[in-house]
């Protein structure tokens, strides 16, 4: 525990005796006693006295001054009203003069009044309306409570030592407390004026360091502090300023060689001391600790602060000045040191414990939170304190209270070690610093300085300490935000410096008192130096040192407090400082050994504790017997009234055993015995022995042989400890265990014989039987029974069970086995009239056969049997043979079933049509006629079964319902069809129609207005052309529209075989409140199965398990849908055909179903869905922006495509495996995939996250896992994924997503791949390509997180060269870079594979440096989706926020005035001077365009000037560095001074934070609508849909607000939205629209279009590149049936340009092409030379993306020819020039429409 000590200045008088009184135990008796004394005596001169223990301190009252205690939030004001005569005491605390009735008058009860006393000496006493009283140990609680209710007493501080209780009259209540005998202490508690013996030095800058002596003086940054807000050193140097004796290493950037204020005689400098020197590209004196002068002053002002000279009128003063400080520098300058690991600042550490630091203080830590971030280092902490020294490390300065951010405690200063101290900052006022951390790590505190500059205006770092003498420290850099004062005058002012601060200065000034603590008691242990310390801290600042009662006066904002030097120091010297003794060995014998307590005082109190836990008695020094059970470590506990909780000091005693006695360890012959003595000590020994082979072993404690006869040995010890010597003999023991056996011959035996195999048995020995065979008995015996049947090898292990002697033999047992075993074939179903035939392969002349049926009538006696049945029976064949007795001779039979109800299937039904109208349950009672056999169970229809609405029929299990083929169930409306585990298939080789559940457009889904069907418990449909399909049909089976909306539900059910399990059609449900509402129909636990059996032709469509067509909200959980057809069927239909899951404007849900309802569920409790061997396991089309689906937790396996979702907005994809395996259907398809894994076409804002792709090993065709087809430019993000053994991890095709130095946009945007592993994590897999962009690709130009060209996008890649050809840094595409980070790396080098490589996901403002600790989140948790709907505020909120940054871009950007520098620009008559003076208006903010017209220029501006110009907006961006490249403006040295800047340039600052906030706002909206789509109590979430991006007029808002009106069929509003969307966007997505709101409105839906709608829609299709061109292919796809074959995704081969970038800066012949005016906004003329006898040349022009815009043939004109650009767009083209198909010259032109 702690102990505290309380402030000398005005202090509570707390005094302590030496002597404990016992309580009574008669609480009535005290009770009385406490009553008669209670009366209030305040005028009785005699009572005026305290008790200090039994002793009655006299108080003489001050006559007309008092004590005012104010109250709580009193006007402190009121004595200058009254001109009454005061002085401020304390917080609170006056002493008044004057008339104490006008006193307390004027105070109208806001304070309290108390006589001011005098004692005899003279002091002062200025008593407070509190007491202070320590309770005796034995005092109950009751007893407590009685006497604090007793007397009033409020309690307002309790500690170990001591209890404070506000009291109204203190005086007299404490002496009668006394009094009573339960109090070891009781007084009021005083305020006294203590005398102070301090010292002040003569050092020039002494009156800066206010942390040393604070008199309230102005700081160098204009600030004041508070009197006494210091460490009170110069009361410190009262007792001492320090022993040379004493050394604190520092652990920093070094220390100047004889600096003028800290010379080499107070610095102990070691060889070996710069672990900085080699890092240092410089070069560096490993022996010398010295600062370079490059930044690295912070060493220096440490140890100035520490051991600075006092009184050389000079300079500063340390807080130990005749201290030593130990240098040892450590490589701390930000990008000058490189590679860096952190065992070298563990080496560092070590090295000063090693070198004999006494203390050590760190001013340094790694910007983390973790606690154990390096082993090394917490090792070497904990290493140096176990050797004894005090470890110190700042906690950083994180924290900014100002903004209410409380910060964090930094590694190394956070690790859990209890011994080390973390030191945090106070400021000149007693108050936390602005930046010091509050956390429950923080120690204790020190002045420092307030608040840095940049977090508070007008503060800055103020504490005064030395500097690096020169021009290269501190001082040439002033604050620039703080009128600061610096050293200018005086005597080597430049070795100082004002400008030391944060807790990088409080860690030195708490060493610097440690130092002189152990200058005054150096043998304080660490624990001692800790507890000292902390209690004397004082507890300042007003913070709550309560919190927590396991750490008594600690605050989480100061520690114990600030430190104090004056108060410390009188704690070490009142510390106890006892020992035990060294560590003793003596020899056991009959005298005693005296323990000692050594360094006693008269004021200490110890007490021995023996080995067992008992105790000594007080003040007692012990003796014990020298015998061996004496031995033990030996405990002293010593304490004193100052330290009251016992230290302890150990020494160990060990008494030596003389108890030789010899034991001897094994006794068997051939082995090794061994002769040896447990003897412990420091003995000598010699052997002896009349045995004729022994072997003198020396001196050793055992004897090593092999023993082939009994004999005596003798063993001699000898010790210095004992004068005697040691003598035992033994007599060594022999075993033997050999003995001859055998099992005898090889033996034969007939199948079914046994045999008797083994020994006689005989003690003492183990027997192990083994066999070649598994059927042979293995008993623990000698002998042995069995009856083998096969030959086999037997063999015997006899085992020693003394000395484990192993003995075995073998034996072989061979059996005769004649057995026959016969095969007549499997059971068979006949016609009546047909015959069958059996026959068996065997001689007749080896064996005699009897054919028989079940009667047992002989039909046959010989190998064969052809026979007609009449009836049911069973043949059976047995036969004979007379060879070995023993032999076994087989039979087998055959069933043979007549059938006619199956043999005449087409006549045979029950009813051609049955209607149910009543509620009916089918089980053991079936309606069948009588005129019709059929197994039990079973009822045939060949037409309709119709179930009338109002009515229920229930299929119990066992039921089998069979159909013709035109045969259907009609479910009518409000009708019901539950099938319990009933079988409804095919009667015979035709297929059936299926159930059709009809319903009503127009009503809710309900049991009263739709047909329901329930499949549970094992149900089965089998061999439907549509199993269950929720829309009604004429009797020709045309579609009756208006009839959908019927509801299936599944729990465990079959599909099998079925062309179509589940066909849902277009139906919105609404609520009953008339609110849009998800659909009621759910598919849980069900299996969709086709396998070879699928063998019928359908007319009119291909395979597909479920289509869902217009419907929302359908349920699928722990669903399989496999095609086990096999690859060699030859009928229809094959495996890879067909789709599982077809879905068309529809949304659903395809999940896994948790087994357990806990929380968390664990990824083991769910039972996951599952698609296989589809040609497109999941297939979405959809022309409905709002159809979202959610995969989560399915396995994809054996598809040629796992899922292709196309147009789909909002749809998740999360935790699923797609295993992509190699088809050989597609393999041989030039340009095409052998198989994807998932495809995702013309989608966006959708979420794809920590799925697992997987090929096969080694594949040979091309696989791909993931393909994104033109997603657009809006931000989606693929995220922590899983890639393995694939040709193509990722690939990407078209516009997902923009450059802005391309497009000319505010900032890039698009398609990120973030944290995704690419088959590192698997080690064995291995990827061709991870990441592949197809020649049309575009993504997002930056993909590191959060959007900044210096922090990695965190993927991991495969070690494979061929992944990302250019060198894994940058993604290529033709003719222009993107700037994608795909990990930190530095360019053109490999990546790092270590685990290691995370994603900085943290704010902008933060740089990545080298932190790789921030990880890949996961974005995905448990538990149900919920909507918040507030969080469309904080969207609001965040794009008013980036309005107000375009806002802010667009007005710096190009400083405003682009048109005019355009102009400029392409003016040839403009000078270069006028031109570089309006770019440098527009810099550092200038847009690409401008940079590479400036660059581009026809007539070529001043090198010096364009030279300005760039470095001024540099780093240049990737298109504008390619354009530089090729035109080479500027000569080397000047190039140079242009591209060797690094970082982000001012323009791309702006545009990050734009991305960023951008980047948000996507992922809230996507939030924000995926749980409005998820949540099941949201009822329309189309209108939270709309009511989201109301204001939003971007087109991806337009189409989203036009979709959410047409689900919420207000046609009136959405008729306006598409009107306004033709108006401004000239695609063909309104037209669509149209088409679809015409049909809406006329109450018909897509099929039922008329000419012109459908052609109107067939030439939307055809315009591919307009937007809405695919929207109408869904619906032509729909209504034409097409298959998804038709749509097979392209692969191209890699590209030969996808290369590392590497440029050489050389000279370019640059005639052969050249194009003016450039830049230009109209036409521009091609001037170029073409060569002799050429037959064909062209002008081909390129857009950004690499596209061919036009061709110019130029063969007619041989030297110029004009290019019209007007139709162009802006932006940067390549214009190249070919001869007869070669290209000669490529040239960059800029295009600019006005």
């Amino acid at each position: 525990m702690i102990m505290k000590f309380y402030p000398i200045l005005w202090i509570v008088l707390v005094q302590f005796s030496t002597q404990i009184l016992s309580a009574q135990d008669n609480s009535d008796s005290i009770s009385q006693s406490l009553i008669e004394q209670s009366l209030q005596i305040e005028n009785q001169q005699e009572s005026l006295f305290y008790y200090s223990f039994e002793h009655k301190i006299p108080l003489n009252p001050v006559e007309n001054k008092y004590t005012v205690e104010f109250i709580d939030s009193a006007d402190e004001s009121i004595f200058d009203l009254h001109n009454f005569n005061h002085l401020k005491i304390s917080q609170k605390i006056y002493e008044v003069e004057g008339n104490r009735e006008d006193i307390k008058n004027a105070g109208q009860g806001i304070y309290n009044l108390n006589q001011l006393f005098t004692i005899d000496d003279g002091l002062m006493m200025h008593m407070k309306n509190s007491i202070i009283l320590k309770w005796n140990e034995d005092v109950n609680d009751d007893l407590r409570t009685f006497l604090i209710s007793l007397y009033g007493l409020t309690e307002t501080k309790a500690t170990r030592l001591y209890n404070v209780y506000r009291v109204v009259n203190p005086l007299h209540i404490s002496q009668n407390i006394y009094e009573t005998g339960m109090v070891r202490y009781c007084h009021p508690v005083f305020l006294a004026e203590a005398e102070i013996h301090e010292y002040i030095p003569n050092d020039e800058y002494f009156g800066k360091q206010f942390y040393l002596h604070n008199t309230g003086q102005e700081c160098n940054d204009g600030h004041f502090g508070t009197a006494d807000a210091d460490i009170d050193a110069s009361e410190a140097w009262g007792i001492t300023i320090g022993s040379s004796d004493i050394v604190i290493a520092i652990v920093d950037q070094g220390v100047t060689s004889d600096h003028p204020d800290l010379p080499n005689l107070r610095q102990k400098r070691l060889q070996g001391s710069n672990f900085a020197a080699q890092y240092n590209p410089s070069g560096g004196d490993p022996n010398d600790p010295s600062p370079l002068g490059i930044g690295d002053n912070h060493g220096n002002a440490c140890a100035g602060i520490v051991a600075a000279e006092m009184d050389n009128n000079e300079g500063i003063v340390g807080i130990a000045p005749n201290c030593r400080v130990m240098p040892v520098k450590i490589p701390l300058i930000n990008g000058y040191y490189v590679g860096v690991t952190p065992s070298v600042y563990a080496s560092a550490i070590t090295f000063a414990a090693d070198s004999g630091a006494h203390i050590i203080s760190n001013s340094w830590g790694y910007n983390s939170t973790n606690s154990n971030l390096y082993p090394e280092i917490v090792i070497a902490i904990e290493d140096a304190i176990a050797q004894g020294a005090i470890v110190l490390f700042s906690a950083g300065n994180t924290a900014h209270h100002a903004l209410e951010y409380n910060g964090f405690v930094k590694f190394p200063g956070n690790v859990n070690i209890e011994q080390l101290i973390t030191v945090g900052a106070s400021d000149r006022n007693d108050k936390q610093a602005n930046y010091s951390p509050t956390n429950t790590k923080i120690n204790i505190c020190a002045p420092s300085h307030t608040a840095f500059s940049n977090k508070i205006i007008g503060e800055g770092k103020n504490v005064w300490t030395i500097d690096i003498p020169g021009n290269v420290g501190y001082n040439p850099d002033p604050d620039p935000e703080v009128d600061e004062e610096l050293p200018s005058l005086g005597i080597n002012h430049l070795a100082y410096t004002g400008r030391m601060g944060g807790t990088s200065a409080s860690t030195p000034m708490v060493a610097g008192v440690v130092a002189l603590m152990l200058s005054v008691n150096p043998d304080l242990s660490v624990d001692q130096v800790l507890d000292v310390l902390y209690s004397t801290a004082e507890e300042v600042g007003g913070y709550d040192y309560t919190w927590n009662s396991d750490l008594p006066g600690h605050s989480k904002e100061l520690g114990y407090g600030r430190v104090n030097a004056f108060l410390a120091l009188q704690g070490a010297l009142q510390t106890p400082i006892l020992s035990a003794g060294n560590d003793t060995l003596v020899c056991e014998n009959d005298e005693e050994f005296f323990l000692n307590a050594q360094n006693i005082n008269e004021n200490d109190t110890f007490y021995w504790e023996y080995p067992d836990g008992t105790s000594a008695p007080l003040n007692e020094n012990i003796t014990v017997p020298q015998i061996a059970s004496s031995s033990g470590v030996y405990t002293l506990y010593y304490y004193n009234d100052a330290f009251p909780t016992p230290y302890s000091d150990q020494m160990t005693l060990t008494v030596l055993n003389t108890d030789l006695s010899l034991v001897q360890d094994g006794m068997c012959i051939g082995n090794e015995s061994i002769v040896s003595t447990e003897l412990v000590g420091d003995f000598t020994y010699s052997w002896s022995s009349d045995w004729s082979e022994f072997v003198d072993p020396g001196d050793t404690s055992s004897y090593h042989f092999e023993a082939t006869e009994p004999f005596d040995i003798i063993l001699t010890a000898n010790t210095d400890q004992c004068p005697f010597d040691i003598i035992d003999t033994l007599t060594v023991e022999i075993i033997e265990e050999y003995f001859e056996w055998s099992l005898g011959e090889d033996i034969s035996v007939c199948l079914g014989e046994s045999v008797d195999l083994g020994i006689p048995p005989q003690d003492g020995y183990y027997y192990f039987w083994i066999s070649s065979t598994p059927e042979m008995p293995t008993p623990a015996a000698s002998e042995l029974t069995y009856t083998p049947t096969v030959s086999n090898e037997v063999f015997l292990h006899v085992i020693g069970q003394e000395c484990i002697t192993i003995m075995s033999d073998t034996i072989l047992i061979n059996v005769v086995d004649e057995t026959v075993f016969v095969d007549i074939g499997e059971d068979q179903t006949l016609c009546y009239g047909e015959s069958i035939s059996f026959e068996v392969d065997l001689s007749e002349d080896d064996y005699d056969f009897a054919w028989a049926n079940h009667t047992g009538q002989i039909f046959s006696t010989t190998n064969s049997l052809t026979t007609t049945p009449f009836f049911t029976t069973m043949f059976t064949l047995t036969l004979s043979t007379d060879n070995c007795a023993s032999v076994a001779v087989g039979n087998d039979s055959a069933i043979i079933t007549l059938e006619e109800y199956t043999c005449n299937c087409g006549d045979y039904y029950h009813h051609d049509n049955y209607s149910v109208d009543t509620d009916t349950t089918w089980g053991d009672y079936l309606p069948t006629t009588t005129a019709t056999e059929a197994p039990p169970g079973v009822l045939r229809i060949e037409n309709t079964l119709t179930i009338q609405s109002g009515v229920t029929l229930t299929l119990d299990p066992d039921v089998t319902l069979e159909f013709g083929a035109y045969g259907r169930i009609t479910v009518e409306q409000g009708a019901e069809l539950i099938v319990n585990g009933a079988t409804i298939t095919k009667a015979c080789d035709e297929y059936w129609y299926g159930i059709e559940v009809l319903g009503n457009d127009d009503s809710p889904q309900t049991s009263y207005y739709q047909g329901t069907v329930d499949l549970n418990e094992e149900a089965r449909i089998e061999y439907a052309k549509t199993g269950v399909s929720l829309i009604g049909h004429t009797q020709d089976f045309d579609i009756v529209w208006g009839t959908a909306g019927g509801i299936i539900t599944t729990d465990e059910a079959t599909f099998y075989n079925c062309r179509r399990a589940i066909e849902f059609m277009k139906y919105q449900n609404v609520s009953s409140g008339g609110n849009l509402a998800n659909n009621v129909s759910y598919l849980k636990n069900a299996q969709f199965i086709v396998d070879d059996g699928l063998n019928e032709v359908f007319d009119g469509g291909s395979l597909k398990q479920i289509s869902m067509w217009g419907v929302q909200g359908v349920r699928l959980r722990n669903c399989d849908l496999e095609n086990q057809i096999s690859s060699t069927n030859t009928d229809e239909f094959n495996q890879f055909e067909g789709i599982g899951l077809l879905s068309i404007n529809a949304s659903f849900k395809l999940l896994a179903n948790p087994t357990t309802f806990t929380f968390p569920t664990s990824e083991s409790q769910y039972d996951r869905s599952s698609v296989s061997g589809f040609f497109a396991g999941v297939a979405v089309n959809n022309s409905d922006e709002l159809s979202a689906l959610r995969i989560n937790r399915t396995d994809f396996s054996n598809n040629y495509i796992g899922a292709y979702i196309n147009n789909s907005l909002f749809s998740t994809l999360t935790r699923n495996t797609f295993g992509v395996t190699e088809n050989e259907t597609w393999a041989g398809s030039e340009g095409y995939a052998s198989s994807f894994g998932l495809a995702l076409d013309h989608s966006t804002f959708y979420t794809v996250e920590e799925n697992v792709f997987t090929g096969d090993e080694n594949p040979t065709t091309n696989t791909s896992g993931l393909s994104i087809f033109n997603s657009g430019y809006l931000d989606n993000e693929i995220y922590r994924n899983e890639f393995n053994d694939l040709v193509y991890g990722t690939m990407v095709y078209g516009n997902n997503g923009f450059n802005a130095s391309i497009f000319n946009t505010d900032f890039n945007l698009g398609l990120s791949l973030k944290c995704n592993d690419y088959g590192l994590k698997t080690t064995s897999s291995d990827n061709t390509t991870d990441i592949y962009l197809h020649t049309d690709a575009v993504i997002d130009a930056i993909q590191g997180s959060p959007g900044t060209t210096q922090s990695p996008a965190g993927n991991r890649f495969s070690d494979n060269p061929e992944n990302l050809l250019d060198g894994n840094i940058s993604i290529r595409n033709p003719e222009f870079n993107i700037e994608a980070y795909f990990h930190h790396i530095e360019q053109f080098t490999r990546p790092d594979y270590s685990d290691a490589l995370k994603v900085n996901k943290v704010a902008l403002d933060i740089e990545f440096g080298d932190d790789r600790n921030v990880p890949c989140p996961s974005n995905l948790t448990f538990g149900i989706i919920r909507h918040k709907a507030e969080n469309k505020e904080f969207i609001v909120q965040k794009r008013l926020y980036l309005e107000l940054l375009e806002d802010q871009y667009k007005n710096i950007l190009n400083g405003g005035i682009k048109p005019e520098i355009m102009e400029l620009l392409v003016d040839d008559f403009a000078s270069s001077s006028a031109i570089r003076q309006k770019l440098i208006m527009g810099s550092p903010y200038l847009s690409d365009d401008v940079l590479i017209a400036a660059i581009t220029r026809q007539i070529p501006l001043n090198q010096w000037h364009l030279t300005e110009v760039l470095v001024w907006n540099s780093p240049l961006t990737k298109t504008v560095k390619q354009v530089f490249y090729q035109a080479q403006p500027l000569t080397p040295y000047l190039a140079s001074l242009v591209l060797n800047k690094d970082g982000n340039s001012q323009r791309l600052l702006l545009e990050l934070a734009q991305k960023a906030i951008s980047e948000e706002i996507v992922s809230l909206e996507k939030e924000y609508l995926f749980t409005a789509f998820n949540d099941e109590n949201i009822e329309n979430p189309y209108a939270l849909a709309y009511n989201l991006y109301q204001d939003q007029n971007t087109p991806e808002a337009l189409r989203i607000k036009i979709a959410a009106l047409l689900h919420q069929k207000d046609y009136q509003t959405a008729q306006s939205l598409v009107y306004e969307y033709a108006q401004v966007y000239t695609d063909n997505f309104a037209d669509f629209k149209q088409i679809e709101l015409e049909l809406k409105q006329a109450g018909l839906n897509w099929f039922q279009m008329s000419d012109t709608q459908l052609e109107t829609l067939q030439q939307i299709a055809s315009q591919k590149e307009v937007y809405g061109a695919n929207n109408a292919q869904v619906i032509l796809d729909l209504v034409n049936d097409t298959q998804l074959t038709e749509y097979l995704l392209p692969i191209a081969a890699p590209l030969e340009m996808r290369q590392a970038l590497s440029y050489d800066y050389t000279t370019v012949n640059r005639n052969l092409l050249s194009l003016s005016p450039n830049p230009t906004n109209g036409e521009v003329y091609a001037s170029y030379e073409l060569p002799e006898n050429y037959q064909q040349a062209q002008l081909e022009i390129y857009n950004a993306l690499g596209q061919k815009v036009d061709v110019l043939d130029v063969s007619s004109n041989k030297y110029l020819s004009r290019i019209n650009c007007e139709q162009y767009t802006s932006g940067i083209y390549l214009v190249t020039l070919l001869v007869d198909g070669m290209k000669i010259e490529s040239q960059t032109l800029s295009v600019i429409t006005k």
